[in-house]
């Protein structure tokens, strides 16, 4: 079955889209301006003295995600998609809608968390691994403790010792289980950024504005330039 990261969260976000150098942006999962349906908000930074006078090149945009519902099929654009992608794709997803994957460029950024995402199997891995260095842990405590008590606590404290040899030795297994989890992870992380890249020409072959392929891609215009 395959799972999905959360777009939303920074690392992968940064790697699907990115900040235009001009503009700062931030997706908000709460509702900041109880007075208004509207989700998307533009701030421009102007001078408290003389309010006319604005700051050129900068200004802020929010988007309040829990507002964001699509009502009509003529809303479904690509804007529209992509806001769809960020407030329905997370950690939990196993099903992703037909319409995020009709849509080329949101079918790459899926395949993207996609292959970014670790299997139920390495998961429990790893959660077993870090179980296990807890348990190990715990005992540790619980045998310092029972060498302070008289001679048949420290010979329960034996019996504790050598579980939490064992328990040391399984956590160890846990441990190298864990690395190749990571590795493995690593290298998804690589082909995910690969995709990236091969967006960004895609688009670019395409005579997209470098502006625009960067706001997509999350690559800088000196890289795109690359491409």
């Amino acid at each position: 079955m395959e799972r999905y990261l959360d777009p939303k969260n920074d690392l992968t976000f940064k790697k699907i889209f990115g900040g235009h150098p001009e503009l700062c942006r931030s997706l908000i999962n709460d509702c900041f301006r109880p007075d208004t349906e509207d989700f998307y908000h533009r701030y421009l930074i102007a001078d408290v003295k003389v309010p006319a006078k604005r700051m050129e090149g900068l200004e802020f945009i929010f988007v309040e995600l829990p507002k964001f519902k699509p009502k009509t099929m003529t809303e479904k654009k690509m804007a529209v998609l992509w806001l769809r992608f960020l407030t329905e794709i997370d950690d939990a997803t196993r099903k992703v809608p037909d319409e995020l994957l009709a849509s080329p460029l949101i079918k790459e950024a899926l395949d993207c968390v996609k292959e970014s995402a670790l299997t139920e199997k390495e998961m429990d891995a790893y959660d077993h691994y870090l179980d296990a260095i807890r348990t190990a842990y715990t005992i540790h405590n619980d045998i310092e403790k029972m060498k302070e008590e008289n001679q048949e606590a420290q010979k329960e404290a034996k019996a504790a010792e050598r579980k939490a040899e064992a328990m040391q030795k399984e956590a160890k297994t846990a441990q190298k289980e864990a690395e190749a989890v990571k590795k493995k992870a690593e290298a998804m992380q690589k082909g995910a950024e690969m995709r990236i890249w091969n967006i960004a020409s895609k688009l670019k072959a395409m005579g997209l504005p470098a502006e625009d392929i960067a706001k997509a891609t999350g690559l800088s215009l000196e890289e795109i330039r690359q491409c």
